[in-house]
């Protein structure tokens, strides 16, 4: 009896073992938990140091040519390997990466972050109240100049002797096609 106690002893030691071994961090699983959170504070120091620092944006390209942190950088989600050891060379350089959305229920911004601490990037932090509480304190945000519209840019042909006619009152001709 007591060889098969110390079987099952065993049994269970390395049963409790191997699942303290996989408990303890080997999983690349990353959850909200292990995200840290910064302030608004912590993101204008870090623009004040842009050299270690790269503040990211994971939001549409459009809704980065509408409005964004200034020195931010757009790297849309789907662009960022989560793959170990596979780090977007725009992020490799710097000590830390702050990834900022919309506003603290920023899903986006969330899963940048964690991808990117799935990849093995270091100092990946992140900003909850995003663009919205950087308008709510009154800073600026950067924005690209808005593209001309349609009219703005081809203006219609003025009446001049070298257009095509386009644009042009008609002319009359007499009826019988003589002059």
């Amino acid at each position: 009896m007591s060889t098969r106690r110390t079987a099952t002893q065993g049994l269970i030691l390395t049963i409790l073992s191997t699942l303290a071994f996989v408990g303890s961090g080997c999983s690349d699983n990353v959850s909200d938990r292990d995200i840290e959170m910064i302030d608004l504070a912590a993101v204008r120091a870090a623009i004040a140091d842009p050299g270690t620092t790269r503040l990211l944006d994971p939001r549409s390209p459009a809704e980065f040519a509408q409005g964004r942190i200034p020195t931010a950088v757009n790297i849309p989600l789907a662009d960022i390997s989560d793959r170990k050891d596979d780090i977007d060379p725009r992020l490799a350089r710097f000590k830390g990466v702050i990834v900022y959305g919309n506003d603290p229920g920023s899903g986006v911004a969330r899963a940048t972050a964690k991808r990117l601490m799935r990849s093995g990037l270091k100092g990946v932090r992140m900003f909850a109240g995003g663009i919205a509480e950087w308008r709510t304190a009154g800073l600026k945000l950067e924005a690209d100049a808005p593209k001309p519209s349609v009219s703005e840019a081809a203006p219609a042909p003025s009446g001049g002797s070298s257009g095509s006619g386009f644009g042009k009152p008609p002319t009359s001709t007499p009826a019988d096609g003589v002059k």
